[in-house]
């Protein structure tokens, strides 16, 4: 990534006072509260009335070793209004306390130092920290303040793009010189797996033991299906998540009711779907707020791929949800698996329509400026952006009154099934049900010693315990409460009305159907032609079958598959 992969910025947090924390938000309607083997029991305590954010719940099991949370109740709908955005993100330590009860528990046979990669999210648009990124700080001081012999080095990504961050991580992994605990999406392929040359750590065998901080399993700590998203056909557990998100298509309702459309028009179709852009359009609104980025285009072509594509997926890998590497590679290098089919023609094609929604110079255009164009009430729908994913732009729009701008409301609607008038009878006929974006957050992994950039023998047994602490519930409220993520404990519960509306299509997205590409930044330049009219889609579909070819030989070679192929 030229000088930034060179000067990275560095923020060094040695045994700070305690900063005090962000109190949290929680699970939502879309994750089940469990606990232990006894039945969680609620608890009630002051509600931290200074700190912005969500209003939170949190429930501890009667067995948990940890001491019971309070509830919180600022911010949100129905709730005291959230303080200007950046103004609150920095509560006292009286509001934490009132918040959530610190985790007494001290670790003193921990002691070196641990890097730690994870990027910013992106300012806010008066130029101050994200909350979110303002919390992760102030955590990571609380940390240290409770484990003494513990120094963390919080290494900023730079950038705020999917692709910066990937590039960021592969040129470290590359250099053998990667932070020890790092959050991104590039993670253990089942190739890897099966020649152990996985640049990251199992952390299975940690999963399966009791967590310090609740006497529980750690795998318990996480909400049903979370893990398992993560671990695909692989084995082994390289990665987790310290968050979830769900997506639906959030509407402002003023921009709505200004195109002549009321809560009945919400499309049931996508025939319906495609009138209502135009309604939108033609009343001088931005129908769709989404950028033109990687994450934006593939997570579009996903949705609709995923289902159109659900009989193809079923014959590649046996019925099965996930394929390992050898099972696609085979298929593809056979020439059982190809480009040119109808569902690929169709995903992409139905994308195209949709891209013409979009705002204009959406490729070039970053998160934070879509996010603006929602916020500011020029454009309409909403799905999300990798800083601000699905309901999180909940908490944008409650900061928004404290920055001067007209409040609205918001409705929403799930991604209408396939029709047989848009995709085709054969394709509609065969869809499996469709599913709306929603899926982990950032995904942290552990290097391996051999390319670790710490090299304290401590370093791995520090970066387990960060993670066991970050997912307590406890914790998780205060992480979680300022962005309105969605918390991967189910012990905490998000208690705010408006998010019923992305839980209207309760269907996990499985991003199994991602191999309708080889390499996401390789893929990119390809589709932007493509949606940009530089490219037409024949050209488009012999392009990505050359690009997914060279990525399949090239994993092949590096992993020394023994598998045929060109």
């Amino acid at each position: 990534m030229g000088s930034n992969s060179v000067n990275r910025p560095v923020h060094t947090l040695r045994r700070r006072a305690f900063l005090g924390g962000v109190a949290s938000v929680a699970a939502g309607s879309i994750l089940a509260a469990c606990g232990g083997d006894t039945a969680p029991t609620a608890t009630t305590g002051a509600a931290a009335t200074s700190a912005s954010g969500a209003k939170v719940v949190i429930t501890t099991p009667t067995t948990a070793a940890a001491p019971a949370a309070a509830t919180v109740a600022t911010g949100g709908s129905g709730t005291t209004a959230a303080a200007p955005a950046g103004s609150a993100a920095a509560p006292t330590t009286a509001a934490v306390a009132a918040a959530s009860p610190a985790i007494t528990m001290t670790r003193p046979e921990l002691k070196g130092k641990v890097t730690i990669a994870r990027q910013p999210a992106a300012p806010l648009s008066n130029g101050k920290d994200d909350p979110s990124t303002v919390v992760f700080q102030q955590l990571v001081d609380r940390y240290q303040k409770e484990h003494p012999g513990v120094t963390l080095e919080w290494t900023r990504v730079p950038g705020s793009s999917f692709d910066e961050l990937t590039q960021w991580i592969r040129t470290r992994v590359a250099a053998k010189n990667v932070p020890t605990l790092s959050g991104h999406f590039d993670g253990t392929t089942s190739s890897q797996e099966a020649t152990n040359t996985s640049p990251y750590i199992s952390m299975t065998p940690y999963l399966d033991k009791p967590s310090p901080y609740t006497n529980k399993a750690w795998r318990q700590d996480f909400a049903d299906g979370s893990l398992e998203l993560f671990l695909g056909s692989l084995k082994q557990q390289y990665r987790v998540p310290l968050t979830r998100y769900k997506a639906a298509w959030l509407y402002n309702k003023n921009l709505w009711k200004k195109a002549g459309l009321t809560e009945a028009d919400e499309p049931k179709t996508w025939v319906d779907f495609f009138k209502v852009l135009d309604k939108l359009k033609a009343s001088g609104t931005i129908p769709i707020a989404r950028t033109g980025d990687a994450f934006a285009l593939s997570h579009t072509y996903w949705v609709t791929l995923i289902s159109i594509g659900h009989k193809a997926w079923n014959e590649l890998s046996g019925g099965k949800i996930f394929a390992d590497d050898a099972t696609k590679f085979k298929a593809l290098c056979s020439g059982a698996w190809k480009m040119d089919t109808p569902h690929n023609r169709k995903a992409a094609e139905v994308t195209k329509r949709m891209f013409a929604y979009w705002p204009t110079g959406s490729t070039t255009l970053k998160a934070g400026d879509i996010e603006q164009l929602f916020l500011t009430q020029k454009a309409a729908l909403w799905q999300g952006t990798p800083g601000t994913q699905g309901q999180t732009i909940l908490r944008r729009i409650d900061e928004a009154k404290g920055e001067g701008l007209e409040t609205f409301e918001v409705g929403a609607f799930p991604t209408p099934q396939p029709d047989a008038e848009t995709f085709g009878a054969d394709l509609a006929k065969d869809a499996g049900k469709i599913a709306d974006d929603g899926e982990n957050g950032l995904a942290y992994n552990i290097a391996i010693p051999e390319i670790r950039q710490d090299k304290d023998p401590g370093a791995e047994a520090i970066s387990i315990d960060f993670l066991q602490w970050m997912t307590t519930p406890e914790i998780q409220a205060i992480y979680v409460k300022p962005s309105y993520d969605l918390p991967i404990n189910p012990n905490v519960k998000l208690d705010d009305p408006r998010l019923a509306l992305f839980s209207k299509n309760p269907t996990q997205l499985y991003n199994n159907m991602q191999w309708f590409y080889g390499n996401r930044p390789d893929w990119l330049p390809n589709f932007q032609a493509y949606l940009l009219g530089q490219k037409d889609l024949d050209t488009y579909i012999k392009d990505e079958q050359t690009e997914i070819l060279a990525y399949t030989q090239k994993v092949i070679r590096e992993s020394k598959l023994d598998i045929p192929c060109g």
